[in-house]
């Protein structure tokens, strides 16, 4: 098993290569927007009577991975970072950040509504009622009510502001948590070939 400062070490690396990421979208796209959602799935739902639970960590990985297929092939969506955790015993929570062409989603409106849409295909119209799909721009004004950190990201200073508050925020609260991270759900991360940054 990996030791914490290997662990720390690996992080710090994803950590600079997401922020570059993000200072090269920045440098090639004068539009850009940001949306960030957290998804809300109940561990104890199941499709049928004697089905197993739909959201252990192998079913989690399959919506992951099928969201992040349905991100892929949007033209819009320029970069995505996710994490997942487990809020309580009933409750898995998928949490993304996602950067966005602002020239073909006008408003991060949109972006939560094409997530919604993607949600129900994975999850079935008889189950979707038990899922939350939550955007958190509303929260994001709130706490930060002179600042622009969803939506269309309008001036460099926007932009600017956005990476070196919220975004290194992000990014920093996420490795916290991938620390506690349990063996379960690294084994089906690596089996699934997802991505859990």
């Amino acid at each position: 098993a990996r030791d914490i400062p290997d662990e720390i070490a690996s992080q710090n690396r994803i950590y600079e290569t997401l922020i570059q990421d993000y200072d090269d979208l920045v440098s090639r796209i004068r539009n850009i927007g940001v949306s960030v959602v957290d998804i809300f799935l109940p561990s104890n739902l199941k499709r049928y009577d004697g089905d197993s639970e739909l959201f252990s960590s192998s079913e989690l990985m399959i919506v992951i991975h099928r969201l992040e297929q349905a991100f892929r092939q949007e033209d819009g969506i320029l970069l995505i970072v996710n994490h997942a955790h487990v809020i309580n015993n009933n409750n898995f929570v998928l949490s993304y950040l996602l950067i966005y062409k602002a020239n073909i989603f006008k408003t991060s409106e949109t972006v939560h509504e094409m997530i919604s849409h993607e949600v129900q295909r994975i999850i079935g119209q008889m189950h979707i009622w038990r899922i939350q799909i939550i955007s958190r721009d509303g929260m994001l004004q709130r706490i930060f009510p002179k600042e622009s950190f969803s939506g269309k990201l309008k001036s460099k200073t926007d932009k600017q502001a956005f990476r070196n508050k919220f975004l290194r925020y992000f990014l920093s609260s996420i490795f916290l948590l991938k620390l506690d991270k349990g063996q379960e759900l690294k084994h089906y991360e690596e089996m699934k070939h997802v991505s859990l940054n």
